[in-house]
């Protein structure tokens, strides 16, 4: 999600190599599947490293079911997997090196590939390190959250940083190696975006860290200044916005509130909001029944956010459930409608990245929000990424 947008300027002569090259190579061009189930996770550098390459895939994701079904097919019985002309290869660090290695995201030089490595490996370590924290954050065991974030995640993130800080400081280009992007910058860049969205005080201490994951966003598209307050901080800006909440946009020193006229104004400036008036309002209309189903389960989603106490199991049960049941179905009538995968017209609108942002947010810890809803599934999302890399560039 963070790189899986229009690459920037300085990006644009290696994708336009790439593509030459694809077009001379097409009959012999090299096919790509990557298996891993409905979520970010350990992936998701693999999927940004396509991206970056403008190089098409078969991104396959699974759900539980038919897990069970594939695992005794897989090398090592786990996930992810990428298949290269029918030959596959797992461990998603062995995936990441052979596709950095393959596209140009390794380093520019034997010892500066040495170095993204170790880096890499570094990163390694640390995620094994704080594995008890990851797999109560993610559901898959019970746990004080809390404790292990104050004892365990904060302290290793701590070194971890402190280590990364001086090859910030040493390379003097905003990257952990050379002045170029390698697949490490994309670890620790994807790992900032994950857990300093729950975790805001990750960063506190760190401006170094910060600014390296903001250089690593820009990437992405759109120039802008990503500003974060931490919950400490927040008191002190609450006057200082519209209606006293977040976010909010500045353009040239004027401000917008309210997420919704956010994204109407964006999406309209960059071309994302349908393709004729009426679509736009069909847009608009797919978004409002999203805000709708949104307040629906707040009382859900302040659980799981840790703001509200409760039981997030029985919620997502007696809630979530039957609101997505009703909400779904909406999306599915227009989904059989547009017959091009997109939920108005025959292009992405801003209303797909709602949808699909918050469903994929919510699969990753429950897979079942899916079941009888096969047309709502994001699994295609990122095909829409790659072209528009190769459309734009």
């Amino acid at each position: 999600m963070l790189l899986s947008t229009m690459l920037r300027s300085n990006y644009n002569t290696r994708v336009q190599v790439l593509k030459i090259c694809r077009r001379m190579l097409s009959s012999r061009a090299t096919k790509y599947k990557l298996t891993y189930f409905d979520a970010r996770g350990t992936a998701e550098i693999a999927r940004q490293l396509f991206v970056l390459a403008a190089e098409p895939y078969e991104d396959i994701r699974v759900d539980k079911a038919d897990w069970v079904k594939l695992k005794p097919e897989m090398p090592f019985e786990q996930l992810p997997v990428l298949d290269v002309d029918g030959k596959r290869l797992a461990q998603s660090y062995a995936i990441c090196r052979f596709l950095a290695r393959r596209f140009g995201y390794t380093g520019k030089t034997p010892f500066e590939e040495a170095l993204v490595d170790s880096v890499a490996d570094q990163i390694k370590d640390y995620m094994f390190e704080i594995r008890p924290f990851q797999v109560i954050v993610m559901g898959f065991v019970a746990g004080d959250l809390e404790a292990l974030k104050k004892d365990l995640f904060l302290p290793a993130r701590k070194k971890l940083f402190n280590y990364l800080k001086k090859f910030l400081n040493e390379s003097s280009s905003g990257y952990l190696v050379g002045d170029s992007l390698t697949w490490a910058d994309l670890y620790l860049a994807e790992h900032v975006a994950v857990y300093g969205e729950m975790f805001p005080e990750m960063l506190e201490g760190f401006p170094e860290i910060k600014a390296h994951s903001q250089k690593i966003f820009a990437l992405a598209g759109q120039k802008y200044e990503d500003v974060r307050y931490t919950f400490q901080e927040w008191p002190k800006h609450k006057d200082e916005m519209p209606f006293g909440q977040i976010p909010v946009l500045e353009e040239d020193g004027k401000q917008l509130a309210q997420s919704f006229a956010i994204a109407r104004y964006l999406s309209r400036k960059f071309g994302f909001a349908g393709k004729t008036p009426f679509e736009e309002a069909l847009v608009d209309s797919v978004a409002d029944q999203y805000k709708d189903y949104i307040n629906e389960i707040r009382p859900y989603l302040r659980v799981v956010a840790g703001v509200d106490q409760g039981d997030p199991e029985k919620l997502f049960k007696e809630l979530l459930l039957p609101a997505r049941e009703k909400f779904f179905g909406f999306m599915k009538k227009f989904l059989e409608k547009s017959k091009s995968g997109y939920l108005v017209g025959d292009s992405v609108t801003y209303a797909d990245l709602c949808l699909a942002e918050h469903t994929s947010g919510i699969a990753a810890k429950f897979p079942s929000i899916y079941d009888g809803f096969p047309e709502v599934c994001v699994s295609g999302f990122f095909s829409f990424l790659t072209k528009t890399v190769d459309d734009r560039t």
